[in-house]
């Protein structure tokens, strides 16, 4: 559309006209504002979730027995060293075995949990859950308590913990009660 202004027009009229238009033109290129966007519920992930609370309950009250029940039978859990891992048995054994030798407590304190899911056409295809909290581990056998950083990531499947992953800083532990680092000496030229 072409709208021509004559010169002889009053301005006044001009103005009001062009007024108009601009109204015009910008009340039809006004949308309405979209509805709020609400979290898209994951209930897989939810329930994923409240299973890692569930077992994690468990691990840091020292109750093994409780522990089969969330650990699938082909269970692996590994690091935080490149070649760690144990499968259920051995899961169950050493948190048994540090129980009763070892811990008097473990604080937990989670600071985050995040549920994900990795396609099946892809690298570690499955429903995940990454688990990060502070832990403090007091011990009844003399040794120093500490506190470090900890981060899992699990696959579940079914409704069991099929795999974990576990990072932590192990040389944190050990400098904690006491512990030095000894460098290698330099290799003689």
């Amino acid at each position: 559309m072409y709208i021509q202004f004559h010169l002889n027009q009053k301005p006044m009229k001009n103005l009001s006209l062009i007024l108009v238009i601009l109204l015009f033109i910008i009340s039809a290129c006004t949308k309405p504002a979209p509805p709020p966007l609400t979290p898209a519920v994951d209930s897989v992930g939810d329930k994923n979730k409240a299973l890692i609370a569930q077992y994690t309950e468990v691990v840091v009250k020292g109750d093994t027995l409780a522990m089969s029940a969330f650990l699938a039978d082909n269970f692996k859990g590994y690091g935080p060293l490149l070649n760690d891992s144990t499968d259920r048995a051995q899961e169950i054994s050493i948190w048994s075995r540090s129980w009763k030798n070892e811990f008097s407590s473990i604080d937990f304190k989670r600071a985050g949990m995040i549920a994900f899911t990795n396609p099946a056409n892809g690298p570690y295809p499955g429903d995940w859950i990454s688990d990060w909290a502070l832990i403090t581990v007091n011990y009844k056998n003399g040794y120093k308590t500490f506190t470090f950083w900890w981060h899992a990531v699990s696959r579940i499947k079914d409704g069991k913990i099929e795999l974990t992953r576990t990072f932590y800083n192990q040389n944190d532990f050990f400098t904690q009660q006491g512990f030095t680092v000894t460098p290698p000496k330099p290799a003689k030229k």
